[in-house]
């Protein structure tokens, strides 16, 4: 998983742009993968709306 590789290589918690209507879902994900890996997935989750303008730079 990204986020996890992030962690491990010691790099600043990526930030994730998902549709508005399944952010929540996403974050769900984000917790229940925690709790089976017994880690926290540092990461920085927006929500985006059709037509919005996100800022995209690289990592």
């Amino acid at each position: 998983m990204y986020v996890a590789t992030l962690g491990l290589y010691g790099m600043k918690p990526p930030t994730i742009a998902v549709p508005t209507c399944i952010k929540e879902d996403v974050e769900k994900l984000f917790e229940l993968h925690g709790k089976m890996d017994q880690s926290e997935l540092k990461h920085n989750l927006i929500g985006l709306d059709v037509g919005a303008l996100g800022c995209r730079k690289r990592q």
